[in-house]
């Protein structure tokens, strides 16, 4: 009997420490049931928002908080924006989620609309490649010829090089250049680059490239 009671209370205690919160699924995406933003730390206004917004090294809570979209556990149970290029090449998941952060949308409401708005998407799905073909239409037109590295701004030397290291804003001449993969054409042979969800929330596309 005492054997059996030192066993209860060691199984008991092994529950006890174990963290039901803390949730490991098959694609080794970590989450949490409950996540706070540290707020020590420059750019802590950025979590949680799910607005694209925040910088590379910052703090995120999921990717949609990332202007790369791709937010990754870090040892210590937070999660920190990457470049997704790097970040993928390294076998890493972009797909970090903890219980506090903001989703965009709700999951609940994407299965509905996926079942309800089939045929609202076949329609939207021919506009989009209509508009997705102009896009590329557009960005094949512009793209023909780089526009000249301007080596006097910030970030030249990560122009052309589709290392995934160029920041936000850098020049671009393919989305392998850029950290959050979004190149964007700002006419005239230049690209840009921009954060992924904010491009494509507003219709643009993130894959200008052009020949060097």
């Amino acid at each position: 009997m005492v054997r059996f009671s030192i066993a209860t209370l060691l199984l008991t205690a092994g529950v006890a420490l174990a963290r039901p919160a803390d949730i490991l699924d098959a694609n080794h995406i970590f989450a949490r049931q409950s996540c706070a933003a540290i707020r020590e730390q420059a750019g802590s206004q950025n979590v949680g928002t799910g607005t694209g917004q925040q910088f590379i090294t910052g703090q995120c809570l999921s990717s949609a908080d990332c202007a790369s979209g791709c937010c990754v556990l870090q040892q210590d149970n937070t999660g920190e924006c990457k470049a997704r290029l790097v970040t993928e090449q390294n076998g890493a998941s972009c797909d970090f989620v903890c219980g506090g952060a903001v989703i965009p949308s709700n999951p609940v409401e994407n299965v509905n609309n996926g079942n309800n708005n089939a045929g609202d998407n076949n329609n939207n799905n021919n506009n989009d490649n209509i508009n997705n073909n102009n896009n590329s239409n557009n960005n094949a037109a512009e793209g023909g010829q780089c526009a000249p590295i301007n080596s006097a701004l910030s970030g030249s030397q990560n122009v052309g090089t589709g290392a995934g290291t160029q920041f936000i804003t850098g020049a671009c001449q393919s989305p392998a250049d850029c950290a959050s993969g979004c190149c964007v054409s700002q006419g005239g042979g230049a690209g840009e680059c921009k954060a992924r969800l904010v491009t494509e929330q507003n219709g643009l596309s993130c894959d200008f490239s052009c020949v060097a």
